[in-house]
């Protein structure tokens, strides 16, 4: 630190060394949570602010006389004035050993005087809040936060209008001391109604904006008419009428060397407070964000796993109807083996051909074909609920994608953040909308309906040129009354008498429902494990399209909480360097 109140004792140093540390950490957790962020600038100059001299800038409506104001505490006009805004850059007056101004930039005019106080103190004179061109309010404001103490000139024409309430409202949401100066009291008629303006302003900046200025009256005018006067007694009776006394007394007695030094030692952490404030805002609106964004993964969660719970619960039920019929033909069975295998029926018994007829048409019937119209049911219903399901979910992503499209507003619809978040969920909404318009029903169901039947191929009770569950279930049944009709024939061809056709009855019943509940079971577990395997397949494709975007949920709230973690620690330091402040 290079400012002008002499050489820094020890401690002075470590807090200095404190804050140039605690900055570098506020400016690292911007730069994590927002690159693009203003306030990285705005850090970088309470940094450098550190190593400059005691800065008073003097702000105000143009021809409020902040440039009279200057040139009577210089005591020579080096600031321009006039009624017209004439103060279009930033004007820095600093110690010279004669006077001469240069131009820094566009912005920025660097006026050297050799004024003495100027070697301790650099005086800021500002465009005026309320110029008419808005490029010098730009200007100002950009300023301010190099601030070390604000000078506020309102003039008793028009103190402390709407302007002036506002800019002071942004002068202290940057933590600067604001000390106001009331100017042009030799247009009021006594110290009565000067008292009065004075009060006026107090009372309304304590009212308004929540803490009691320091107000000091005074005629620019007067005190540099004062100074053109040769006779001392009348030069010096001037002077007191203008008040300008009181405001040199302040700006170079009162704020002495230990007085600046605490007040440029608390810039950087007022700096830090008001953007240390956004960024506590800022968080805490990213979190609600995220928090909206993590209550759509719930959502979604919740409809996938209640749409997988649903289809499983309801493929129970509808398998039941495939067992239904399997018991049916088995109940069928059961009375065409006591109709058929009796000692008055050997002739027909011998005759296979016939016996599998019969079995066919009276046992088998219909099954095979009411096996195929429940499957194909069950597949034509998982299909629609898949389709409903992805619907929903574009439904609901494509109303959050309007929520957030409308809802989000101003700076924070600008940031990387709400941009890359908006594309994630975009893109969310067009792989659903995607999948729901590229759906084609009916190969959806020829699909799953293939691959099912394959899987019961693969059970063994088909041969591998056999299509369809019809020709299994045919094929599986036939086989059965073919060995029933063996064990009839083989029964009669024996001779064994009238106590061998109930045990051969009994057998050929007991071993054809042996086959049925083999086919029973074998084709229920082939279907479950396929019907299985494609509901998991159909929501890992839901997931997978909705992945970018639950992934930016969970990352981003992670990171949010590493900056929420940061945020609080170095809201501690401030606390903690503040208090060791001299």
């Amino acid at each position: 630190m290079t400012a002008g109140p002499a050489i820094l004792s020890d401690a002075n140093r470590a807090i200095v060394a404190d804050e140039r540390a605690l900055l570098v950490d506020l400016r690292s957790a911007l730069e994590e949570f927002d690159r693009e962020s203003p306030d990285i600038a705005v850090i970088a100059t309470a940094s450098t602010s550190l190593d400059e001299l005691f800065l008073l800038v003097v702000v105000g409506e143009f021809n409020s006389g902040k440039s009279s104001v200057i040139n009577a505490l210089v005591g020579e006009r080096v600031a321009a004035e006039g009624i017209l805004p004439t103060t279009a850059s930033v004007t820095m007056l600093r110690y010279g050993a004669e006077q001469k101004e240069r131009a820094v930039s566009d912005a920025l005019v660097e006026v050297e005087y050799p004024a003495d106080f100027l070697r301790e103190i650099t005086i800021v004179d500002t465009p005026g809040t309320n110029a008419i061109v808005r490029r010098h309010e730009e200007i100002t404001e950009k300023f301010i936060p190099r601030a070390d103490l604000a000078l506020f000139v309102t003039s008793t024409d028009r103190p402390f209008t709407e302007s002036e309430r506002s800019f002071i409202e942004r002068l202290r949401g940057w933590g600067k001391p604001v000390v106001a100066v009331l100017n042009k009291t030799d247009l009021l008629t006594g110290q009565e109604q000067i008292d009065q303006l004075s009060a006026f302003i107090r009372e309304n900046v304590s009212r308004l904006l929540g803490f009691e200025p320091k107000v000091i009256a005074v005629s620019a005018r007067l005190a540099m008419q004062a100074l053109e006067i040769e006779n001392r007694t009348t030069r010096e009776e001037l002077d007191r009428v203008s008040g300008f006394a009181a405001l040199r007394t302040y700006v170079f007695s009162t704020l002495d060397e230990a007085s600046r030094l605490r007040l440029k030692l608390e810039n950087p952490l007022g700096i830090a407070d008001s953007v240390m404030s956004r960024l506590r805002d800022a968080v805490a609106a990213r979190e609600t964000m995220l928090a909206r964004d993590a209550e759509t993964e719930e959502v979604l969660e919740r409809q996938i796993g209640a749409f997988r719970e649903d289809v499983l619960r309801d493929f129970t039920a509808r398998s039941a109807v495939i067992d239904k019929v399997i018991l049916e033909m088995n109940a069928r069975a059961s009375r065409f083996f006591e109709a058929t295998i009796r000692l008055s029926r050997i002739p027909d018994l011998l005759n296979s051909r016939r016996v599998k007829e019969e079995f066919a048409r009276d046992v088998i019937a219909d099954s095979a074909q009411r096996i195929d119209d429940a499957v194909r049911e069950t597949i034509d219903w998982v299909v629609d609920a898949q389709s409903k399901l992805w619907t929903e979910i574009a439904d609901y992503l494509t109303r959050r994608d309007a929520v957030e499209r409308t809802g989000m507003l101003g700076s924070i619809a600008t940031t990387s953040f709400a941009q890359d978040r908006r594309a994630v969920l975009s893109d969310a909404v067009r792989a659903a909308r995607h999948i729901v318009e590229a759906n084609d029903r009916k190969a959806e169901g020829e699909r799953l309906a293939s691959t099912m039947r394959d899987a019961v191929a693969q059970t063994g009770l088909v041969s591998a040129g056999a299509v369809g569950l019809g020709v299994v279930v045919v094929a599986a049944i036939g086989g059965a009354a073919a060995d029933i009709t063996g064990i009839l024939a083989g029964a009669v061809i024996a001779a064994l008498g009238l106590y061998i056709i109930p045990s051969r009855r009994r057998s050929a019943q007991r071993k054809f429902e042996s086959e049925s509940e083999a086919l029973r079971t074998k084709l229920a577990e082939a279907m479950r494990e396929q019907f299985t395997g494609q509901l998991d397949a159909s929501i890992a494709k839901m997931r997978e399209a909705l992945a970018p975007y639950l992934r930016f949920i969970r990352t981003e709230r992670e990171h949010v909480a590493g900056v929420r973690a940061k945020t609080d620690d170095i809201t501690a330091r401030i606390g903690r360097v503040r208090a060791s402040l001299p």
